[in-house]
């Protein structure tokens, strides 16, 4: 799934001219919301732990980097430095729902078990 989304996000990244909503800032609500789930992926295909939701974070800002560093070279997008921080706000609040889901998994556990 992971691969899929990143995939996915690529493709929508890379097109000439890119999908947009009609709001404000609706680019970087599309950034926040692609992180976010990539990083949900992400954090459930690896085991709970500061060191996975750290390789976590690493791997979303180099992908969001990297989907930046190719947007340079395409007509008509450009770079943006706060797609990046978009990006890293969606995955931490993704990082932060699957955290939490684990705690409220493990407390349920504790109580009924």
């Amino acid at each position: 799934m992971l691969v899929l989304l990143m995939l996915v996000i690529c493709g929508l990244a890379f097109m000439p001219h890119a999908p947009g909503l009609e709001l404000r800032n609706a680019d970087k609500l599309q950034h926040i919301a692609a992180f976010l789930s990539l990083a949900v992926c992400a954090a459930l295909a690896l085991p709970a732990g500061w060191r996975s939701q750290f390789a976590v974070l690493l791997l979303m800002l180099a992908f969001g980097v990297f989907i930046e560093a190719v947007q340079m070279h395409i007509p008509s997008r450009s770079a943006d430095w706060q797609d990046v921080a978009a990006d890293m706000a969606g995955a931490l609040a993704g990082m932060l729902a699957v955290a939490a889901a684990r705690r409220m998994g493990s407390a349920q556990n504790r109580t009924m078990g």
